[in-house]
């Protein structure tokens, strides 16, 4: 066939001018997906419970029942329990997630009442 008509100084020539520019680009694309491979696990969660905690919300309600307060993060309304005694309109961070409800931790008296 083509390559065994070829001489092997034929042959270098070919390798050398069409097989090292292609180890080249596969090379680069093998780093390229590497770096993007990295970067993805670095990333941090976004949806679920782990990408709920460390987000802020502000508490719409307090209910006697139970202690429970009803926030709103992200435009959604949870059920939501903190340590301290909390006031509507109080700012809030949520410091973790058991199924439904949600551990929450004051943001330093910050009223969204007060926000001009």
């Amino acid at each position: 066939m083509l390559l065994d008509r070829m001489g092997p100084e034929e042959l270098k020539n070919l390798f050398s001018s069409v097989g090292v520019p292609v180890l080249v680009v596969l090379g680069l694309i093998a780093l390229f997906l590497a770096w993007l491979a990295i970067r993805t696990i670095r990333l941090r969660a976004v949806s679920g419970t782990e990408g709920m905690v460390g987000l802020s919300g502000i508490v719409r309600k307090v209910s006697v029942f139970r202690g429970f307060v009803l926030v709103e993060v992200r435009g959604e309304l949870w059920w939501a329990r903190c340590g301290s005694r909390l006031e509507p309109g109080e700012e809030i961070v949520i410091s973790d997630v058991d199924g439904m409800l949600l551990r929450v931790e004051t943001a330093g008296g910050f009223r969204a009442s007060e926000q001009s």
